[in-house]
C-alpha cells in the first residue's frame, strides 16, 4: 500500500504521526512537499483505516488491499507448431482464441525442416491450433516476415511487430511502413495506447510513435537496445531493454512530451543488474522483473522490491492482468506468477525438456506461454495452455 501525504503552507509544517489502525507505521515532518510512505506486509482483501495525526490536525481514510488470485492452474501437454522456429508473442483474446506469432517452419520428413514453408502466426480455436501466414504485398511480391510482438485491440484490430509492421483491421493485413521515418529498425516490441497511438521499440534506443497516420521518430535518449514497452495512455508509457555486449540496462519513461531515463545501471546508486521487461496499470508506478520482481514509483523513482525471485533463472517477459496476477517466463521453461502476495513456480513444466520460454499472456482464466524447445541442432516452436 502506497500513501501520498501532502501538508499545507511551509510555515503550518510540523512534525505528524500515521497510524495504521492503531499502530504507527511513520512519524515525519509534514510539509508542503509530498511524502511518499509505503506500508508492506499487509493482509489481501482487507480494508485499514490510516490515521494523520499533527498537532491540530487529524484525518482517518481507509484503504482495501485486492484479494489474491490462485495459484492453481492446471498445465495441459505442451503443443508443438512446427519443427523450426520460436513463439515469439501471445495473446489470449479468449479460450477458444489465442493468438501465437513468431517463426514456424515444419518438418520436411526427414529429421530437418522444410524451408520453403514459412509461417508467422498460429492460432488456437479451442480445439487445435492453425497455421497462418499474416502478409502482405511489396513490389509484386508476398511477404512473410517473421513476428517478435503483438498488440491487440480485438479480433478485428490487430498490430504485429517485427521487421515490419502490419495491421489487420478485420478483412485486410496492411503493412504500415515505418522505414521513412525510422531508419528500418527491427520492431522488438508494440503497445497500443487507448486512443489508439502506436509505440515501437527497438535495438540503439529506437523508438518510434504513429498517431493519425504518421510516424514520429522519437528522441529515446539512449543506445541501449529495448525490448520491451508498455503503458496506460499515450502519456505514460515505460520502455526498457539491456545490451547483451556490454550489460547496460536502462528504464525509460514518456510523459507524452518528452522521453526520461528513469534508471541506468551503470550510473544509478541501485544495481538491478538488468531490466527485462515492464508492465504497469496506473499512473503512478511500474512493475519490472530483473534479478528480482520490483515496483517503480514514478515520483520519486524508487525502488520497491516487491520479493526478490520470482523465477530461478533469467527472465525474459513480464505480463499481467492484474497487479494480484502476474505471470514471468523465462530459460528452461519456468513459470512464475504472482498472486499479490506470493510467488509460484511450477516444476511440473521442467518435463517438457530442454526449453525457453519467450512469451506470455493470460486472459479468461487462461494463461499460455511459448518459446522454442530444442530437438537437435536447432530450436522448434512451442506453447504451454494453462487454464483455472
Amino acid at each position: 500500500m502506497t500513501l501520498r501525504i501532502n501538508g499545507s503552507a511551509p510555515d503550518k509544517a510540523g512534525f505528524a504521526a500515521l497510524r495504521r489502525d492503531k499502530d504507527v507505521i511513520a512519524s515525519f515532518v509534514l510539509s508542503e512537499r509530498e511524502t511518499v510512505i509505503t506500508d508492506s506486509g499487509l493482509q489481501p482483501n482487507r480494508t485499514y483505516s490510516y490515521t494523520l495525526e499533527e498537532e491540530h490536525y487529524r484525518t482517518t481514510v481507509q484503504a482495501s488491499t485486492m484479494d489474491t488470485t490462485s495459484h492453481d492452474i492446471q498445465w495441459q501437454s505442451y503443443d508443438t507448431l512446427g519443427a523450426y522456429g520460436s513463439v515469439e508473442a501471445i495473446w489470449v483474446l479468449h479460450r477458444n482464441d489465442v493468438i501465437a506469432a513468431g517463426l514456424f517452419r515444419l518438418s520436411d520428413g526427414k529429421g530437418g525442416y522444410d524451408v520453403s514453408t514459412h509461417y508467422n502466426v498460429a492460432r488456437w480455436d479451442g480445439t487445435s491450433w492453425k497455421l497462418k501466414k499474416v502478409s502482405f504485398e511489396l513490389n509484386n511480391i508476398i511477404w512473410t516476415p517473421d513476428i517478435n510482438s503483438l498488440f491487440v485491440y480485438n479480433v478485428n484490430d490487430i498490430w504485429y511487430g517485427g521487421g515490419s509492421l502490419i495491421h489487420w483491421d478485420g478483412s485486410t493485413n496492411t503493412r504500415v511502413r515505418h522505414v521513412e521515418a525510422l531508419g528500418n529498425f527491427e520492431i522488438k516490441s508494440v503497445w497500443g495506447s487507448p486512443t489508439h497511438d502506436i509505440f515501437i521499440v527497438g535495438d540503439s534506443g529506437s523508438i518510434a510513435r504513429y498517431s493519425n497516420g504518421t510516424w514520429i521518430k522519437m528522441n529515446s535518449k539512449t543506445k541501449v537496445d529495448l525490448a520491451d514497452i508498455w503503458g496506460t495512455s499515450s502519456d505514460d508509457v515505460w520502455a526498457t531493454g539491456t545490451n547483451i555486449r556490454d550489460g547496460k540496462s536502462v528504464l525509460l519513461w514518456y510523459n507524452g512530451i518528452e522521453w526520461t531515463v528513469m534508471y541506468d545501471n551503470q550510473t544509478a546508486g541501485i544495481d538491478m543488474h538488468y531490466i527485462m521487461s515492464v508492465w504497469t496499470d496506473s499512473k503512478r508506478y511500474a512493475y519490472l522483473y530483473s534479478d528480482g520482481f520490483y515496483k517503480m514509483i514514478k515520483s520519486d523513482r524508487s525502488f520497491i522490491p516487491i520479493q526478490k525471485n520470482g523465477i530461478n533463472r533469467p527472465a525474459f517477459l513480464l505480463r499481467a492482468s492484474a497487479p494480484n496476477d502476474m505471470f514471468v517466463v523465462g530459460q528452461v521453461v519456468e513459470v512464475g506468477h504472482w498472486n499479490g502476495i506470493s510467488w509460484r513456480t511450477y516444476p511440473e513444466l521442467l518435463s517438457v525438456g530442454d526449453a525457453d520460454l519467450k512469451s506470455v499472456h493470460v486472459g479468461d482464466n487462461m494463461v499460455v506461454a511459448g518459446g522454442f524447445i530444442f530437438n537437435g541442432l536447432y530450436g522448434g516452436p512451442f506453447v504451454i495452455r494453462g487454464y483455472r
